[in-house]
């Protein structure tokens, strides 16, 4: 069975990170700054699951 796939807007704690990561196929915004509107979409575009901490 494929993981869920799950775009992540910003760093979260490790401890939240590692169980999204146990169960999601994450795709992490690297940057201390949010995704400008257009990447966001972009991102999400085929993904199951959004963690938006924007």
């Amino acid at each position: 069975m494929t993981k869920p796939k799950v775009f992540v807007t910003r760093e979260i704690p490790d401890k939240g990170l590692d169980l999204v990561k146990e169960f999601c196929d994450a795709d992490i915004w690297p940057h201390e700054i949010p995704p400008a509107r257009a990447e966001l979409v972009a991102r999400v575009r085929d993904v199951d699951g959004l963690l938006s901490m924007l």
